[in-house]
């Protein structure tokens, strides 16, 4: 292990599309993933999400030149209470078990989820040097949220400096209608308690717009839809704040993967894969917009055409509603969107949707326990640490799986 040097990522892509789907297959529980082909559009798209000033952020473990692992954070500014904090989430890290493998001389141990001593090791090294690199960067804070197979070996070395703010964070999904379960079941392999399951959960809601319409937004809306996700920190403990030039940049990083090759088109042709950005526009008012990409996801036995909801947010007009009636339009705007893509694609995905829980009933979670964690790196930070428990919050979320 003295061999191995840490240093600012060098986005080799070659490198980086080896690393990523040996990581899923050897590490990810029930084959997720794993036969996904990773394309240079979607590393570019990850390499985006860091701006120039944060690259350093981005390091990778090496031996010989050879890439055994990355760990990247991801800047943001959040306000916490009345303050600003400069903030960066840690994304899944990626490990290539071949290279280790090698390193070390024998089979690495990444079955079922666990880390062996070497991999432990370094993701250790990987983690004490992304601190120290996010203090220079003045870093308020670091939040994480690891997915269980990091858990189960690094709780002990992560909880033992960071705080638990929420026990569970995961992923929220929604199936999109009852006839998706036969494709559902194929691919994923469902048993028949977990069929008769979604079925329970599997329909949409009867509210749909009745005034306005559901659109795609145009340049014009982007000032209106950023000021709709800002306002959640007029509401929430700890949420995001973004500047105009930032939320540019983010959307304009998603119209890369419209041009991307999908394996599973011919398939499913009716899938609209692609990214966008819908608002709910009534008289004039910008009331609600939505930020997501269909994407494929490769299960047990093939691909799906999968909906993610990025980002989502309403206006004061909606906000400051009787709380039924705040509950109604919610409803009636996240009924009219999912019509749209309702048997064209299967699953939806909300990631971290811890800002708006009344917005995603309906939705069953991941079936895994993913907490929340965060460590205060300077002073003006630790009044986060001290909370018992953050129930509601708006962080975005990075990581490796390039979902």
């Amino acid at each position: 292990m003295e061999k191995i040097i840490v240093k600012t990522f060098d986005w080799n892509e070659e490198q980086l599309l080896r690393l990523i789907p040996n990581f899923q297959e050897k590490c990810l529980k029930d084959g997720l993933e794993k036969g996904k082909t990773y394309t240079k559009e979607e590393i570019e798209f990850l390499r985006s999400l860091y701006p120039e000033y944060a690259s350093e952020m981005v390091i990778g473990a090496y031996y010989e030149d050879n890439l055994l692992a990355v760990l990247g954070a991801t800047p943001s500014t959040v306000k916490f209470q009345e303050l600003l904090l400069n903030a960066a989430g840690i994304g899944s890290w990626a490990l290539d078990p071949a290279v280790l493998s090698d390193l070390t001389g024998g089979e690495s141990d990444t079955n079922a989820g666990v880390f062996d001593k070497s991999q432990l090791e370094i993701f250790q090294k990987l983690l004490i040097e992304l601190i120290e690199r996010a203090k220079t960067n003045n870093i308020d804070f670091l939040y994480a949220t690891p997915v269980p197979f990091e858990l189960k070996t690094l709780t002990n070395f992560i909880q033992t400096t960071w705080t638990l703010l929420n026990k569970n964070v995961e992923n929220l999904l929604k199936i999109m209608g009852r006839e998706a379960l036969k494709f559902i079941k194929d691919k994923i392999g469902l048993n028949v308690l977990e069929v008769q399951a979604a079925k329970i959960v599997a329909g949409l809601k009867s509210e749909r717009i009745e005034s306005g319409e559901l659109r795609e937004a145009i340049e014009e809306d982007i000032p209106k839809a950023l000021e709709i996700l800002n306002n959640y920190s007029k509401i929430l403990d700890v949420a995001r704040i973004w500047t105009l030039e930032e939320f540019q940049t983010y959307l304009a990083k998603f119209e890369g993967m419209k041009n991307k090759a999908y394996q599973s088109q011919g398939e499913f042709p009716e899938a609209p894969f692609g990214s966008g950005i819908k608002v709910w526009e009534d008289a004039g008012v910008i009331k609600a917009a939505v930020v997501y990409v269909i994407d494929e996801m490769y299960f047990k036995n093939g691909f799906l055409p999968i909906l993610y909801i990025h980002q989502i947010g309403f206006s004061d007009e909606i906000i400051n509603k009787d709380p039924k009636e705040v509950k109604q339009a919610k409803n009636a705007f996240m009924g009219s969107f999912l019509d749209l893509y309702y048997l064209r694609t299967y699953i939806c995905y909300a990631s971290l949707p811890y800002y708006d829980e009344k917005l995603f009933d309906g939705f069953i979670g991941e079936r895994r326990s993913t907490p929340l964690l965060v460590t205060a790196l300077t002073e003006k930070a630790k009044g986060l640490t001290e909370l018992k428990k953050l129930k509601q919050f708006y962080l975005p979320a990075v990581d490796f799986k390039l979902k």
